[in-house]
């Protein structure tokens, strides 16, 4: 499928790793191809899975596109092509969060707007649907890299601020949900009671300094050559 071609996309579009379109998610979590035929269904971290539950794709992810010079690319369609804001087809959008250009050169990634957290846990700002690294009251302060890290403008210079977090949910080092983040970059326990704060690293530190989970994180793998592992955070 070329950039340019035009696709009749329902509002969650299902792609698999080449960035070509499978199929439409609908209301039962099922996904549909073009001519009607069952093919899979989504899971809960929006991998596609088929009837032998081997992961043959996932949605289009939705968010920011950042190039690999740091600046915005453009806008997500919902089929997946990522388009300058002149309308110009610059790539599209892989799964794993990945922008790649027709020759799967990797061109940027897909960042999901949220709070930037320091390295000593404090919430610092904030990624704005516009690309924009903002303080808490709306002040541009820098740019956040294609990999998630936020940088200060400094004189001539950038100096790196902190790590913006997406995700809101916390595991325990064995992997079990403990909690969630609130906006303070507290982690908040199922029962509403703090139990320790997220830092840049991803990792959550208790009252005493100590390690006790990690923001959750999801890895698959890529069939296409050239793309064997893939790691994001939702």
């Amino acid at each position: 499928m070329a950039f340019n071609q035009v696709v009749n996309a329902a509002e969650i579009t299902a792609v698999d790793f080449n960035g070509e379109v499978i199929g439409q998610v609908i209301s039962n979590g099922m996904v549909i191809s073009s001519d009607g035929a069952n093919i899979g269904y989504i899971t809960a971290d929006s991998l596609i899975l088929n009837e032998d539950n081997e992961v043959i794709g996932g949605v289009v992810p939705q968010g920011v596109a950042i190039g690999t010079d740091n600046r915005p690319l453009g806008k997500i369609n919902s089929d997946g092509v990522v388009r300058s804001y002149t309308g110009k087809p610059l790539g599209r959008a892989l799964p794993n969060g990945l922008v790649v250009d027709e020759q799967y050169n990797v061109i940027g990634s897909i960042l999901f707007p949220g709070l930037i957290y320091s390295a000593d846990g404090s919430t610092i700002g904030r990624l704005t649907g516009a690309g924009t690294y903002t303080n808490l009251d709306g002040a541009e302060i820098g740019f956040v890299s294609a990999n998630g890290y936020a940088y200060r403008k400094s004189g001539d210079e950038y100096i790196l601020d902190g790590r913006l977090m997406s995700s809101k949910m916390v595991v325990s080092l064995s992997g079990e949900f403990i909690g969630s983040i609130a906006p303070s970059g507290k982690v908040i326990n199922f029962e509403g009671k703090e139990i320790g704060s997220v830092h840049a690293n991803e990792y959550v530190y208790d009252s005493e300094n100590k390690v006790i989970g990690r923001v959750v994180l999801s890895t698959f793998f890529s069939k296409h050559p050239g793309f064997s592992a893939f790691c994001f955070v939702f």
